[in-house]
């Protein structure tokens, strides 16, 4: 199944929304996301995040976004905090405002 995550901050979201007054406002706006998933994190989930903190040289958050990503089988990650283009265990991170 093939999936996308998004990860913003909250005022990143609302600064985006306002100036695309309500419209999406990247190039990327005519993906279509194919399913909302949710992510259930559990005590093996906090460990695979610690693995991938180590592996991929992250802070534990975006660790646990990438590591989510991964366990989700998500093939995309929309995030402005993550380095763009870069690819973390078959996951393709997007600067959804570059």
């Amino acid at each position: 199944m093939k999936s996308t995550i998004f990860s913003a901050k909250k005022e990143t979201i609302e600064k985006a929304r306002s100036a695309a007054h309500g419209r999406p406002c990247s190039r990327h706006r005519n993906h279509a996301v194919s399913s909302i998933l949710a992510h259930q994190p559990d005590a093996d989930s906090y460990h695979r995040g610690l693995e991938a903190n180590k592996r991929y040289t992250l802070s534990f958050y975006d660790a646990a976004v990438v590591q989510a990503a991964i366990d989700l089988r998500s093939n995309v990650l929309y995030s402005e905090d993550l380095q763009a283009r870069a690819l973390y265990g078959g996951v393709k991170v997007i600067n959804p405002f570059a």
